[in-house]
């Protein structure tokens, strides 16, 4: 069985490097408005949400810290292609599919790898949220994934990719 897993592991691996360096700079002209009031989208929201890295700047009301995370912001970037997505919560890698249509957004086919981190508590509590994740808005620069009665549940920031 090990001998399966390992060149799955390291053909996800290849994928996630290749897709995290093939993107480019987050274009703020693509949202208009000011910090006060709710930003109008220009442009195709699924475009949007395709050329920008979305890090976790909050999650279920409190504010993440990105600098005890290290190397592994936890962060989403989205793929028109299959409308896939990839990304991390902080340790493990996160990958699955989604849906947008008017304001409603929907996670499906959610996998991750399984190792064992110090700090496994985001991981944990978005992997319980995830499910539960039916509407979205952009205002400015960040991308806010809400429940169905629209309660935030998290809120990602665009920025710039780095490669």
């Amino acid at each position: 069985m090990n001998n399966r897993i390992t060149p799955f592991i390291m053909l996800l691996s290849l994928a996630f490097i290749v897709f995290s360096c093939s993107a480019e700079q987050v274009d703020e002209s693509i949202f208009e408005g000011d910090q006060e009031n709710e930003a109008t989208v220009v442009g195709d929201p699924l475009e949007i949400l395709v050329n920008s890295m979305w890090v976790l700047i909050e999650f279920d009301g409190d504010n993440i810290d990105s600098e005890k995370y290290d190397s592994k912001v936890p962060h989403l970037l989205f793929s028109s292609d299959e409308n896939r997505f990839s990304g991390n919560m902080g340790c493990n890698q996160l990958m699955g599919s989604f849906s947008m249509n008017d304001n409603n957004f929907t996670f499906s086919q959610v996998a991750s790898t399984k190792m064992l981190c110090p700090e496994m508590e985001l991981e944990d509590a978005f992997g319980q949220k995830v499910d539960s994740i039916g509407k979205f808005q952009f205002d400015q620069n960040r991308l806010i994934l809400m429940d169905d009665d629209k309660e935030t549940i998290a809120v990602f920031e665009a920025r710039e990719l780095e490669g």
